[in-house]
């Protein structure tokens, strides 16, 4: 195990585990594949076509990084930060988020699928321009949620709590919700429940 160091992302090995450590980034490209890494900062500024897979993250920070035309696949973050974290044009499968603070998280024309997010905090993200395939919000906050242009059919919000969330209104229908829920929806489309 690697400890209480800054290091350069391209110095990163398979199958090593970091702690406590800042992964700082010298180019564009980032690939971290079958590593884990607990209670460590990522300093990142503009990623291009980085590539996350078979990673474990607990207690990570992200906050700020910004990604662009990316993938990551089969990781999981646990009680990691992603705030003000834009992902944009990338790809996203076979994630799991748990108790993540995702205030202000970014993620637009992007492909999410098969991703689990469970007792997470997505308060004002923007999850915008979306194809969603097989997600599932257990337990989160969704409170001004921006989900404009993503197509939310299938898409089941019944076991997470909001005020309110954004959408567009053609891209509504076969979205999930409980009956307390609906009012929400009934304000913003100026009906009135009595």
């Amino acid at each position: 195990m690697v400890e209480d160091k800054t290091i350069n992302a391209h110095e990163l090995n398979e199958y090593e585990a970091y702690k406590n450590c800042t992964i700082i980034q010298t180019s564009d490209r980032i690939e971290l594949a079958d590593m884990s890494f607990e209670s460590c900062i990522f300093e990142f500024s503009n990623t291009y076509k980085a590539s996350i897979v078979r990673s474990q993250f607990k207690y990570c920070d992200f906050s700020n990084v910004n990604f662009e035309e990316s993938y990551f696949g089969t990781s999981s973050f646990l009680e990691c930060k992603f705030l003000n974290t834009n992902i944009r044009k990338s790809y996203l499968s076979d994630l799991k988020f748990k108790s993540c603070l995702m205030k202000m998280f970014v993620l637009v024309d992007s492909k999410l699928r098969f991703t689990d997010f469970k007792t997470s905090d997505l308060s004002d993200a923007w999850l915008r321009e979306l194809e969603l395939k097989n997600n599932k919000f257990q337990d989160c906050l969704l409170t001004g949620v921006d989900f404009s242009h993503t197509n939310l059919k299938g898409l089941d919000l019944r076991n997470s709590e909001f005020d309110y969330i954004l959408y567009t209104q053609e891209l509504l229908p076969g979205l999930i919700i409980r009956n307390d829920q609906t009012e929400s929806f009934a304000v913003q489309l100026g009906i009135k429940v009595k």
